[in-house]
């Protein structure tokens, strides 16, 4: 009898962002950290990761999350998120179609209205917001502490000349580069191809020529995303954004680390005050909304808090079968 492995898994999107949830297959998978939890299922499974973000089963721009058991006292859950390049620090619109599949699977949790996951990038908080029937229809993250980072760094870039890209953390590393003035920057669909070369060109430069860490985890030492963003008119609490990651991956959600870093970024420009409400828009015209909860500090650094909430809609319940004779068990291996 031929050997088959099925998964199962939960699909969302938010703000048209896909989270593919897998919650049974690693939740008991060893580990005293997240970071052990991923190196194990990296190190003996990556081959399901592979199977499930990219084509036949997945595609290009395929996301997910991974359930497991948490490794605090107080959090619910781990969250370990899959990309088609491997795994994500952090991921905020990950964490809001995870926690709204948490509780359609009926999963025990601490609190009724609340959720703490686990994550590489730090603990963050779920907060459930239902309609008069319980639904939950929003999820604001309440993120990690999030911060501006180093210098700016000048990046060549193939007919733009030198652009300014700035370093900021906010579960994950970014590269963020204003396009507001530069026509070529526009970010729309009719650019998606040559935003997400330039995106993917930003990220590299930035990590051949600065080397990032954070000071209280030093796992976190890549900058794996950046964005290109356009005001929307002379107000900065409305930006439009394109955030390019992975392989060649571009975000159709705005990004809820992104919106995150936005903040920060907006915030040390004195563009942005506490608890005032930000609006981020995506290259598809999708929003997340968000604001900074308060100010902090990370090892002397100025750090502010963000929340992001936005919308999780389920779009299926299956059971993906990997068959042994199957030839692309382990999905088709990237050609773009």
């Amino acid at each position: 009898m031929k050997k088959t492995i099925k998964v199962k898994t939960i699909d969302l999107h938010a703000a048209g962002e896909p989270c593919r949830v897998i919650y049974e297959h690693f939740f008991d998978v060893p580990g005293a950290t997240m970071y052990e939890k991923r190196d194990y299922i990296a190190q003996n499974f990556d081959d399901i990761r592979r199977a499930l973000m990219l084509e036949p089963r997945g595609h290009t721009n395929m996301f997910g999350s991974v359930l497991t058991r948490p490794i605090s006292e107080d959090a619910d859950l781990g969250v370990l998120f899959l990309t088609n390049a491997g795994f994500m620090d952090m991921c905020i619109h990950g964490s809001i179609c995870t926690s709204r599949a948490v509780v359609e699977l009926g999963f025990p949790t601490k609190h009724k209205d609340k959720l703490v996951f686990d994550t590489l990038g730090g603990k963050i908080t779920a907060h459930l917001i239902r309609n008069e029937e319980g639904d939950v229809t929003e999820v604001e993250i309440q993120n990690v502490p999030a911060f501006a980072y180093g210098e700016p760094v000048m990046v060549p870039l193939e007919g733009l000349g030198e652009v300014r890209a700035d370093i900021v953390f906010a579960g994950n590393f970014f590269a963020i580069v204003d396009g507001t003035d530069n026509e070529k920057l526009n970010v729309c669909t009719e650019k998606y191809e040559y935003l997400t070369r330039l995106g993917m060109d930003i990220k590299d430069y930035v990590n051949e020529h600065v080397k990032v860490e954070h000071p209280q985890h030093p796992e976190l030492n890549l900058v794996k995303l950046a964005i290109i963003f356009n005001r929307k008119g002379t107000d900065p609490k409305h930006i439009k954004q394109v955030v390019v990651f992975g392989n060649n991956q571009i975000d159709r959600s705005p990004c809820g680390t992104g919106t995150s870093g936005m903040m920060v970024y907006f915030k040390e420009r004195d563009e942005l005050e506490i608890g005032e409400h930000y609006v981020s828009e995506s290259i598809i015209g999708s929003i997340f909304h968000g604001h900074l909860k308060e100010q902090t500090e990370v090892e002397g650094l100025r750090a502010f808090i963000p929340c992001v909430k936005g919308h999780p809609a389920i779009m299926s319940i299956a059971e993906f079968w990997l068959e042994q004779d199957d030839i692309y068990q382990a999905g088709i291996p990237m050609i773009l």
